[in-house]
C-alpha cells in the first residue's frame, strides 16, 4: 500500500518521495537513527539525531514514509520536531496505534469491499474475492472462479472480515485444499492461515503472528478489556460494557485506547447510540484468550443475565420503555443468541438454574420472534429450553408452551402446535390466570382456524376475547382480529369489515404499529372481497410498507401475496405471477410456508392469472420474480401497476 501512495505522490514533491520501514526498530530512542541510515544522512557523532535530519531536510519539498510506527509510539516527538523545523516536510506515517499529535490527520485503512451477493458476478467484482481470486491463481495456475466456487469464496471472504494478510493466507492453501474445504476449516482459522511467502517480514507469514504483534503493545489492564469484550457477539453499547466488563470511569479510556491500536472499532447505530465492536477474527483470538482465562464463566454469566435484563422489559413496564426495549433486542440479536448458547448449550447445568434461566430469555424473546419472522429459530430455542429445564414454576413453562405453539402454528405445524397450546391451557386455567388463559384460546383458535374448523375456532376467538374484555387485557384487538379474519373466510365481508374497523381503532390508541399493520393487510382483503381492487391496493401498500419498517418479514411476504391477489383481479397476470414468485421464494429462504386457508386463497386468484398468461408463460414470470432481490420486489410490488 505504502509503495502504490509513494508513487502516486511522487509529482506533488519536487524533492522526492522516501520511504522508511521500522518494523525491526523496538527503541523509539533509535526511530531518527534509523531514518538517517535508511536516507543515507550522515550524522555527527555530538549531534542530536533529529537535529541533524532537520539540518538536512532544510527546506526541502518531500515526503517522507514511516512505515510500521506501532511499537515505537514514544518516537512521535520525532515527527513533531521534524514538522515543525522542515516547513516543506509532509510525513505519511503507517501504524496501528494513532501518533496522538497535534495536526495529525488520521485516514482508517477499511478491509476489503465483501460480496452483496454470492453469485459468481456479484463475487468476482468485490475488492476481497478479486484479491482471493488473484492469489490462489498464483499457488494454483489453473483455479478460476466459477459457479459452483463462488458461494465458498464469497464466505471466505465474509468470514475474515475482508482483512488482506488473512485472505492472502487462505488464498494460500488453494494448492492442497478447494475452497469448501478452506471453509469448513475456518473455525480454526489461527491453525490454517499460516505459510505466507518467505520474503514477508515474519509478523505475515502467520495470522496468529500479526494479531500478536498488536497484542503486545497493550498494558496489561487493555489486554484484560480485550479479552473480555470477546464475550460480546457482534459488538455492544457503552452502557452494556460498563454492566458486563468495567466501570464507566475505566471504560472510556480503555476503550478509546483499544480503538486507536485498530483492535476494535466504534460506530454509530441508526438511534445514535455508540457500539464498540470487533472484527470476527481479532474476536476469534481474544476468545481463545477468554476460555483459558479463570473468571470466564462468571463473565458469561453476567453477559447473558444482562441479554434477559433486557428481553424481558419487552414484556414489563410501560408502553415506550417496552418499544425501547423492543428496539434494543432488536439490535442484539446476536449477543442474545450467545446468552442462550451459554445456558442451554454451553455451561454445565448441574442444579437446573442455568437451564431455567435459559427459558427465560427464550421466553422473553418469544413475542419478539413471532412478529420478526423468528418463528424456527425461536421454537428451537423453545423447545430445546422447555426439554431442559425440568422443574420451573408453572407460568413460566405454560407462557414459553404458549409462545411455542404459536411459533408452530407459523411453521404450519398444527397438530403439533394443538398439543402444546392444549397444554399451555391447562397451565393457566390450574393457576387461575386469566390472561394467559385468554391468550391460549386465542392461539389455540388460529390453530383449529386453520385446520378448517370454522365453529370451534369462532368459540375460541369469542371465549379468548370475553376474558380480555373482563380483565382489560389490551391484546383484546387480537382476538376480534382473528374473528374478522373468520368471518371473511365465511364470505361475510361486511362483518368482517365491521369488526377490523373496530381493531384499527384499538390498534392506533395503543400505537401498536404491528397490529395496524396486520389490519391494514386484512382490511385490504376486505376490499378485494367487496370488489374494490383500488382500496384493496392502498390498503395492503400501507400495511406492507410498515411490515418492511418494522421488519417482520413474514408479513411482507403475506403484503406481496395480497398485491399478487389484486394484480390478478386487476387483469394485471405478469405482476400477479411475479409477485407470487418473489413471495414464494422469502417464504422459503425464511422456513415460513403459507398456512392451507391462506394458500387455498391465493391459488383462486392465481387460477385466474395463469389462466391467463397459460402455464409455461405464467411459470416463468414466477421465475423472474423468485430471482428478485428483496429490494426490488418490494420496489417492483408497490410501484404503479402499469397494464400487462
Amino acid at each position: 500500500m505504502t509503495a502504490t501512495v509513494a508513487v502516486d505522490l511522487l509529482d506533488r514533491f519536487d524533492d522526492g518521495v522516501f520511504f522508511v520501514d521500522l518494523s525491526s526498530v523496538q527503541s523509539a530512542d533509535l526511530v531518527a537513527p534509523e531514518i538517517a541510515r535508511a536516507l543515507q544522512i550522515p550524522l555527527e557523532s555530538d549531534r542530536p539525531a533529529t537535529e541533524g535530519l532537520a539540518a538536512h531536510f532544510g527546506s526541502m519539498n518531500m515526503l517522507l514514509l514511516l512505515d510500521n510506527f506501532e511499537q515505537v509510539l514514544e518516537g512521535a516527538t520525532v515527527v513533531a520536531d521534524l514538522l515543525r523545523a522542515c516547513p516543506g516536510l509532509t510525513i505519511l506515517v503507517t501504524s496501528r496505534v494513532c501518533l496522538s499529535l497535534r495536526g495529525e490527520q488520521e485516514y482508517q485503512l477499511p478491509p476489503l469491499g465483501l460480496p452483496e451477493m454470492a453469485s459468481r458476478h456479484a463475487v468476482e467484482r468485490s475488492e476481497a474475492a478479486q484479491l482471493f481470486v488473484k492469489r490462489a491463481a498464483e499457488a494454483l495456475p489453473s483455479f478460476k472462479l466459477t459457479d459452483r466456487n463462488a458461494t465458498a469464496v464469497a464466505e471466505i471472504c465474509r468470514l475474515l472480515d475482508g482483512l488482506p494478510l488473512a485472505i492472502e493466507l487462505a488464498a494460500a492453501r488453494i494448492k492442497l485444499l478447494s475452497p469448501d474445504a478452506i471453509l469448513r476449516r475456518l473455525d480454526d482459522r489461527f491453525s490454517l492461515l499460516t505459510g505466507g511467502d518467505r520474503d514477508s517480514p515474519v509478523r505475515h507469514r502467520a495470522l496468529r503472528t500479526t494479531v500478536d504483534w498488536s497484542y503486545d503493545l497493550l498494558t496489561k489492564e487493555e489486554r484484560a478489556v480485550f479479552r473480555d469484550l470477546s464475550v460480546f457477539n457482534g459488538g455492544a453499547t457503552l452502557g452494556a460494557i460498563e454492566r458486563v466488563i468495567m466501570s464507566e470511569s475505566d471504560a472510556l479510556e480503555t476503550l478509546a485506547s483499544l480503538v486507536n491500536h485498530s483492535l476494535i472499532r466504534q460506530r454509530e447505530d441508526a438511534d445514535g447510540e455508540v457500539r464498540f465492536s470487533m472484527l470476527e477474527t481479532i474476536r476469534e483470538y481474544a476468545r481463545e484468550l477468554l476460555n483459558a482465562h479463570s473468571a470466564g464463566r462468571e463473565l458469561r454469566d453476567r453477559h447473558a443475565s444482562y441479554y434477559l435484563d433486557l428481553a424481558e422489559g419487552t414484556v414489563a413496564g410501560d408502553d415506550e420503555e417496552r418499544l425501547a426495549a423492543v428496539r434494543g433486542v432488536e439490535a442484539e440479536q446476536d449477543n442474545m443468541r450467545a446468552a442462550l448458547k451459554w445456558w442451554l448449550q454451553d455451561v454445565p447445568d448441574q442444579d437446573g438454574a442455568s437451564s431455567t434461566l435459559g427459558l427465560r430469555l427464550a421466553s422473553a424473546l418469544g413475542q419478539y420472534w413471532y412478529k420478526h419472522s423468528g418463528a424456527v429459530e425461536g421454537a428451537a430455542w423453545l423447545e430445546r429450553a422447555l426439554s431442559q429445564a425440568t422443574n420451573v414454576p408453572d407460568k413460566l413453562r405454560a407462557d414459553a408452551l404458549r409462545l411455542l405453539g404459536a411459533l408452530m402454528d407459523q411453521q404450519n405445524e398444527l397438530e403439533r402446535a394443538g398439543e402444546v397450546l392444549r397444554e399451555a391451557l391447562g397451565y393457566f386455567q390450574k393457576s387461575g390466570d386469566r390472561r394467559g388463559e385468554a391468550s391460549a384460546l386465542n392461539s389455540l383458535g388460529v390453530v383449529t382456524r386453520s385446520l378448517g374448523d370454522f365453529d370451534s375456532a369462532e368459540k375460541l376467538y369469542s371465549a379468548s376475547a370475553a376474558i380480555r374484555r373482563e380483565i382489560g387485557d389490551p391484546a383484546l384487538s387480537a382476538s376480534l382480529s382473528n374473528l374478522g379474519i373468520l368471518y371473511l373466510d365465511r364470505g361475510e365481508p361486511d362483518r368482517a369489515e365491521q369488526m377490523l374497523e373496530e381493531v384499527m381503532k384499538l390498534d392506533r390508541a395503543k400505537s401498536d404499529d404491528w397490529g395496524m399493520a396486520c389490519t391494514s393487510n386484512n382490511l385490504g382483503f376486505v376490499n378485494l372481497q367487496q370488489g374494490d381492487a383500488v382500496a384493496a391496493r392502498r390498503r395492503i401498500g400501507e400495511g406492507t410498507r410498515s411490515f418492511v419498517k418494522l421488519g417482520d418479514l413474514d408479513g411482507v411476504a403475506e403484503g406481496l401475496e395480497a398485491t399478487a391477489c389484486v394484480d390478478a383481479a386487476e387483469s394485471q397476470p405478469v405482476r400477479a405471477a411475479r409477485i407470487a414468485g418473489a413471495a414464494d421464494s422469502l417464504r422459503r429462504s425464511l422456513g415460513i410456508p403459507l398456512g392451507p386457508l391462506d394458500r387455498e386463497y391465493l391459488e383462486r386468484w392465481l387460477d385466474q392469472a395463469q389462466a391467463a398468461l397459460g402455464a409455461t408463460a405464467f411459470r416463468l414470470h414466477w421465475s423472474e420474480g423468485a430471482e428478485m432481490t428483496f429490494d426490488q420486489a418490494i420496489t417492483y410490488a408497490l410501484g404503479p401497476a402499469e397494464s400487462d
